[in-house]
């Protein structure tokens, strides 16, 4: 059923396999960029960009023939150079998968020693490098070699293959097990493309904090809070939120001047007013940070300035228990 085809396209010489690699690690990276939500779509390309994409890339360099009438690559370098190696389609997927397995966590490796850090913006880039330099390798590879031994998917050949590997056996057993086999590849594939894609690229978090002035320097630090009131206002200091939630967010800062019964672990608020909300957008990745200042309401006793986070809208009574973050410095106000 599939001579006519073969015979049809075999002359093609077209790697629409590898230049479909090439597309792919283009829309992943529009993914990135963009902040795709998530979908099906997003879920299927992520599965074969991560578990798939990359082996087999270096595959297509190391074996760019479609059978054993021409010399592959990794031929030319076994200790057998007078037989020639081809792989069927089934190996090649196989290959591909334990291949990906191999060159993703390395790719890993080298993201960690070199100082980039191992977020997922800087593994999705290299891995996507990674595939296109193998991509463009193995599109050149093919083209070494004269049209009708190159591999690609423009042909039917590879599906009469694994047809026959499949279902031209003489024993049934030889068929449940190559069937078997087909079967389990597929879940492996599925399974563990769907793990790596569904779960979260390390650790999701906001940091929120306030510095105080470094009187002489440019920069703000972690340290020299204002202590006093001066002029009725308690300030400057800067407020600081850095996004590492794998997305765009919308915060709101809600900002209390707190009355409390001590200082120390268990402390109680006995009176809270508002002074202050306000919003702050950060993409992923991004710090943003605000000069605050604030008139204080209350005085006497203990007292401090708090700053309550909230992803999205707050409550109607913001306070420490219901924020996402907090951060606060305490006020010497006299009695």
């Amino acid at each position: 059923m599939f001579g006519d085809s073969t015979a049809r396209y075999r002359g093609q010489g077209l790697s629409l396999d590898l230049l479909l690699a090439l597309v792919m690690t283009a829309v992943v990276w529009g993914f990135i960029l963009f902040g795709a939500e998530s979908n099906p779509l997003q879920l299927l390309i992520g599965v074969l960009y991560v578990v798939f994409l990359p082996g087999y890339a270096f595959v297509a360099v190391l074996f760019p023939s479609r059978s054993s009438e021409s010399t592959n690559s990794l031929s030319r370098i076994a200790l057998n150079r007078e037989r020639p190696k081809a792989i069927t389609i089934t190996e090649r997927v196989v290959l591909s998968v334990g291949m990906s397995v191999v060159l993703v966590p390395f790719v890993g490796v080298v993201a960690h020693f070199s100082g980039w850090g191992v977020a997922a913006e800087t593994i999705v880039a290299l891995v996507g490098v990674l595939t296109a330099v193998l991509s463009l390798a193995g599109i050149a590879a093919r083209l070494r070699l004269p049209r009708d031994q190159r591999f690609g998917l423009v042909s039917a050949d590879p599906l009469r293959r694994v047809h026959a590997w499949v279902f031209d056996r003489n024993d049934t057993r030889e068929v449940a097990l190559s069937a078997f086999v087909v079967a389990g590849l597929l879940i492996a594939v599925v399974g563990i493309g769907a793990a790596a894609a569904l779960t979260p690229n390390g650790e999701q978090y906001t940091e929120f904090y306030l510095l105080g002035e470094d009187e002489g320097a440019d920069d703000s630090i972690a340290d020299n809070y204002p202590s006093e009131i001066v002029g009725g206002e308690f300030g400057p200091m800067q407020l600081g939120v850095t996004n590492q939630e794998g997305g765009e967010r919308t915060y709101t800062v809600v900002e209390q001047v707190q009355r409390t019964d001590g200082t120390g672990a268990g402390t109680a608020v006995v009176a809270s007013r508002d002074t202050d909300q306000f919003e702050v957008t950060a993409a992923h990745g991004e710090t943003v940070e605000r000069a605050v200042s604030v008139e204080p309401t209350l005085r006497g006793g203990n007292v401090r300035v708090v700053y309550l986070l909230y992803v999205g809208e707050p409550p109607e009574d913001p306070d420490v228990d219901s924020a996402y973050r907090t951060t606060h410095v305490w006020i010497e106000t006299g009695e």
